[in-house]
């Protein structure tokens, strides 16, 4: 039996961050943004500052009993960071993963230029599913599922849409079961290939 999602807390953000760095760890989008030396201890960190900082004080984040499985959901406009936070992201990241994610992030936003303006109006104004991650040791119990499903219902009470982006192929028919359908493809160049998303309220 699946255990029950419920909302994280900053007593779980240890956890969270293991999870999310075990569950990263060889993902196409992280392996080419962030630093390889110590990789799965870098992701772990960024995950526990976006966590930390971001999605708990701003959005939802979900986990199952265990803290196994994650999602965490932001809304469509954010605070800057502290400066801090920022210098420690920069740092992870390094010099060369900065400057992939701003050339991916500007090759997606080009793209969504093609979107028909009523889905990119709905896009600008919808949610984020901003990562989901679940233990490789606990992969294929439902866990991912679960912590998604208690997002989405959450948004679901105030009518929200919500969009997501994925770099593993793989992930395409799962988050269409959810819902979610395909709104650009980008190959990003020398970068993973990445599949924007979107699930209308």
């Amino acid at each position: 039996m699946n255990s029950p999602a419920r909302r994280a807390t900053r007593d779980d953000l240890p956890r969270i961050a293991s999870t999310l760095g075990a569950a990263f760890s060889d993902y196409p989008w992280t392996r080419w943004t962030v630093s390889e030396p110590d990789h799965e201890a870098r992701v772990a960190e960024l995950q526990r500052l976006y966590v930390e900082h971001v999605a708990l004080p701003h959005g939802t984040v979900w986990v199952d009993d265990e803290v196994t499985a994650v999602a965490a959901f932001l809304p469509p406009v954010l605070p800057e960071l502290p400066e801090d936070v920022m210098e420690r992201i920069a740092a992870l990241q390094g010099d060369d993963g900065l400057a992939r994610q701003a050339a991916a992030d500007a090759a997606v936003a080009a793209r969504a230029t093609e979107i028909p303006d009523d889905t990119r109006e709905v896009c600008s104004q919808a949610w984020v599913l901003a990562t989901v991650g679940v233990h490789p040791d606990h992969r294929g119990a439902g866990l991912g599922s679960s912590v998604i499903d208690a997002g989405l219902a959450d948004l679901e009470e105030s009518m929200a849409s919500c969009t997501l982006q994925t770099s593993d192929e793989r992930n395409v028919p799962f988050y269409e079961r959810l819902g979610f359908a395909v709104t650009t493809v980008v190959e990003v160049p020398g970068g993973p290939t990445v599949w924007s998303m979107l699930r209308a309220s």
